[in-house]
């Protein structure tokens, strides 16, 4: 995990990431998170290392020769993913200027 600013709650086994706004309104430090050969971005990224769910917003990842994005995403301790408002694209800016749109997947 990689990111601007990372909080560990040690009572509620909460690990949160986040990125910075400086003064000129740029983003910089999102978090990045790598897992075996996935890499996944997000604007913030919450894990419960106790329950091993996670919660991820504005979430990022390449699958295969595409890239989904997704508004709210939930991870379960089996690694599946749920996610709401999302798109798929073979299009690699992060705002994708074509796609395939799905409310849940």
């Amino acid at each position: 995990l990689d990111a601007e600013v990372i909080q560990i709650q040690l009572d509620k086994q909460l690990i949160t990431s986040k990125g910075v706004t400086d003064s000129l309104g740029n983003a910089r430090g999102k978090p990045h998170f790598k897992q075996g050969q996935n890499d996944y971005n997000a604007d913030i990224i919450k894990y419960n290392y106790k329950t091993k769910r996670g919660y991820l917003s504005e979430f990022r990842t390449k699958e295969g020769e595409g890239y989904i994005h997704g508004n709210q995403v939930k991870k379960d301790e089996t690694n599946q993913f749920g996610i709401r408002n999302a798109k798929y694209t073979t299009c690699e800016n992060e705002h994708p200027h074509y796609y395939i749109g799905a409310t849940s997947i």
